[in-house]
């Protein structure tokens, strides 16, 4: 969106799932999707809210929780 927010995404199940499939075990996804993502396990998600926490995560300033998934 145009104020900086991460809008969730269709079909991120099937991504994740393909992702993990070639050997991502961490994956940076919108925080909309984690519930969804979480469905997949042995994978790091971290769920990002907008772009400043995504750019400050990425440049090590401030980092994400991991969190792993349940299933």
């Amino acid at each position: 969106s145009l104020d900086g927010r991460i809008n969730p995404v269709e079909g991120a199940l099937p991504m994740v799932i393909g992702l993990k499939k070639n050997g991502a075990e961490r994956i940076i996804l919108p925080s909309g999707n984690l519930k969804e993502a979480m469905l997949v396990k042995d994978v790091v998600f971290y769920p990002a809210e907008d772009i400043a926490q995504l750019a400050d995560h990425l440049s090590g300033r401030k980092k994400i929780k991991g969190i792993c998934g349940e299933w």
